[in-house]
């Protein structure tokens, strides 16, 4: 429950903070680090990322990302979906290309690859570990905060798609499909 107020707060701050403090293009910052802190604090997926920003004095310039996706066995109640074939865990690198339209409204595309496994699988009981794959595309805004000092701050709320374009290494009792997501980034520009 904490978890849940916690990211309540995030989500209201983000919103509060867009009224009051007024998106700035004073002084270009290249360079950032964010991670999803509803991940962590809902899913026991932790997620981080540098970005890059490209061409930022066009009017619709773009970010490149790397990262990092480490989501270590868990059997909460919330990590059911990730769990459909057994206790999952990954440690998977990223890369990502965020494009912008329009002010912070963008959409991001991120790929997601590394060592998946599963233990004590549905089907047969058995451990599996296998490269795995995983796409996601996003649509979403990025509200900035404080841009008058040497660092800014931001909140991204996002929602999308991800899928797993690969076949599973491993015995299975439903089809990959298409997962509906939805996550909150916040960040440091600098």
């Amino acid at each position: 429950m904490q978890r849940i107020r916690f990211t309540l707060l995030i989500l209201l701050v983000a919103s509060w903070g867009t009224t009051l403090l007024a998106q700035s293009e004073n002084e270009v910052r290249r360079w950032g680090v964010e991670f999803s802190p509803v991940g962590g604090g809902v899913f026991q997926l932790f997620q981080g990322k540098a970005t890059y920003l490209l061409w930022p004095n066009k009017s619709t310039p773009a970010e490149v990302g790397l990262g990092i996706l480490l989501q270590p066995q868990s059997t909460s109640s919330t990590n059911e979906g990730f769990n459909s074939d057994g206790t999952y865990s990954a440690v998977m690198a990223s890369l990502a290309y965020r494009q912008y339209f329009w002010r912070g409204l963008h959409s991001e595309h991120v790929i997601n690859f590394g060592q998946g496994s599963v233990d004590d699988n549905v089907v047969d009981g058995g451990e599996y570990s296998a490269f795995q794959l995983f796409v996601q595309h996003f649509a979403g805004y990025k509200f900035q905060f404080l841009n008058g000092t040497k660092v800014n701050f931001y909140a991204i709320p996002q929602f999308g798609i991800g899928y797993v374009p690969l076949d599973k290494e491993w015995p299975t009792t439903e089809d990959s499909g298409v997962f509906f997501l939805g996550d909150l980034k916040v960040g440091i520009n600098f």
